[in-house]
């Protein structure tokens, strides 16, 4: 069966007659001007989804294929953990089509319709970016909602938002260009979108989210033929782990083919992650990460030790080890079930070594610097483990700098030190 068209999220607490007839008519709208059987083009969850309500079957196969995600929004909605999870399905569907697809204008995969008007409009950071209505939808629409609308008969209204939103699904949809969910391989292991994410004390006294910026040091799989030199031991034999980039190494394959990237998004749904592209100007890419330390960002490098012999990936870790001194964290998982990474241990240690000098106080190790990482549980334990103790650095630092100078010194010192000012 091809993916669906459109798939409809909405807070049980919304179910209706208006919610219904809107399910209704935008399926037929779509389906009388790309053809096809009807049952093709939608899907809803017909099944009440209140808490501790198990997953309906067919629920997650189209959150992994459907190519468009059609959310309700009002309170309810984001009061809700499973429409949370429906939300993250897509969210990191189109996170891939993005690093896929780079420079590239992303097609509405996720068209949010103001169903219910809050009171007070306080949208959470996983959807703020998202425009509930615009200039082509009615005026009423802004002001009451669709659900309003659809109840008030106002016709005219109410079939203009249909349109709309069944031409913009068409448009969207054309190719099935967003592809399969591979994040998450389960239901239960998709996170809720719309968790609070840890938040520190702000230089004004307030407080801030957190954001990550992550790079992946893994060569692309192409690099890593460089390393197979069939005349040198200490060459990397076995490249089946590497992929396009560092996000689709596989650092834990045999056995498991789970993409590093993926593992790393599951994790950091609590913070602002933002992937930083391992490119072709290093000297960019260190002021840039260098300046993201200096606002109090969090810098996250994933290594593969066998990449850092090649020398793009060995001149980049050397020069951010002397030029990034504060507020970052190095992980290296070692992967023991594959033998000729076992076998050169030694050596790949010895490598690591060298290039994080500052990380060695004599025979002391940074604990923001791990390689002790031999399983995906183990990843994501010293990941969560060494992001909370960055994080309570960072809080206490700026506890200590607010006592001290209180916060308007606090602020102005900060805004001079940082060239956007915040």
């Amino acid at each position: 069966m091809p993916p669906y068209r459109f798939f409809l999220s909405y807070s049980w607490k919304n179910l209706g007659p208006p919610l219904r007839r809107f399910f209704t008519d935008v399926s037929n709208h779509v389906r009388d001007r790309v053809g096809g059987p009807l049952s093709e083009v939608s899907f809803r969850d017909r099944v009440t989804m209140k808490a501790g309500t198990a997953w309906p079957d067919g629920l997650f196969e189209a959150l992994q294929t459907t190519q468009v995600l059609v959310f309700l929004h009002s309170v309810d909605y984001v009061q809700s953990d499973f429409c949370g999870k429906e939300l993250e399905a897509f969210l990191a569907r189109v996170r891939a089509f993005q690093r896929a697809n780079p420079g590239e204008p992303t097609p509405l995969f996720i068209q949010p319709v103001m169903w219910i008007t809050p009171a007070v409009i306080q949208l959470p950071s996983a959807i703020a970016g998202l425009q509930p209505e615009d200039d082509e939808f009615p005026e009423e629409y802004a002001k009451v909602g669709l659900q309003s609308l659809a109840t008030k008969r106002d016709k005219a209204g109410y079939k203009r938002c249909v349109e709309l939103i069944g031409d913009r699904i068409i448009k969207a949809s054309q190719g099935d260009r967003l592809q399969p969910l591979t994040d998450y391989d389960t239901l239960e292991s998709i996170p809720n979108a719309f968790t609070e994410r840890p938040r520190v004390i702000s230089a004004s006294g307030g407080t801030t989210e957190i954001e990550v910026k992550c790079v992946y040091v893994a060569g692309k799989k192409g690099e890593i033929d460089e390393l197979c030199a069939a005349d040198d031991p200490e060459s990397r034999r076995d490249v089946s782990c590497y992929g396009t980039d560092g996000w689709y190494w596989q650092p834990f394959n045999p056995p498991s083919d789970t993409k590093i990237g993926s593992v790393v998004q599951q994790m950091l749904t609590e913070y602002r992650y933002q992937e930083v592209p391992f490119g072709d100007n290093i000297d960019h890419l260190i002021d840039e990460l260098r300046a993201a330390a200096e606002r109090d960002e969090i810098v996250l490098l994933i290594v593969d030790a066998w990449s850092s012999f090649l020398q793009r990936y060995k001149t980049f870790l050397s020069r951010f080890d002397s030029s990034v001194g504060w507020n970052n964290a190095i992980i290296a998982p070692r992967n023991n079930c594959d033998e000729q990474t076992t076998a050169s241990r030694a050596t790949l240690d010895a490598q690591l070594r060298l290039l994080f000098r500052s990380k060695f106080f004599g025979p002391q190790i940074s604990p923001w610097f791990r390689t002790d990482i031999h399983s995906i549980d183990d990843f994501r334990s010293v990941l969560v483990s060494v992001l909370e103790m960055i994080r309570s650095e960072i809080e206490t630092r700026r506890a200590a700098q607010l006592q001290i100078e209180g916060p308007s010194i606090a602020q102005v010192r900060t805004s001079r030190e940082r060239p956007d000012g915040t």
